[in-house]
């Protein structure tokens, strides 16, 4: 079970800008770098337990991604177990993302 919500790409699309949303992208640098969604900052997995606290509150509504969207769920789901309730992950990643939001 989990504690945190899966959104589609139009559902980030409609929540990334509003005040209080962090936009989190949990793959390797060198993947960020390649393409990411405007907006989002970078804590890659394998640093995210060491590294969460200093960009992220538990206040935040937080929305993490990857590239399929593996990562990023057990990232929410780190996130939801050290007590963070409203935390969510994009279904399907940046490869979601990337056909029907943002088309190259």
């Amino acid at each position: 079970m989990t504690d945190f919500n899966t959104l589609t790409p139009d559902q980030v699309l409609s929540e990334r800008n509003k005040p209080g949303v962090k936009l989190v992208d949990v793959r390797s640098s060198d993947e960020y770098f390649q393409q990411h969604i405007p907006g989002s900052i970078l804590i890659p997995l394998h640093e995210f337990a060491a590294k969460y606290q200093e960009e992220l509150s538990p206040e935040d509504e937080i929305i993490v991604y990857c590239q399929h969207g593996v990562r990023s769920a057990r990232a929410a789901n780190y996130l939801a177990g050290q007590g963070y309730a409203n935390v969510s992950h994009l279904a399907g990643g940046i490869v979601a993302w990337e056909g029907p939001v943002e088309p190259e």
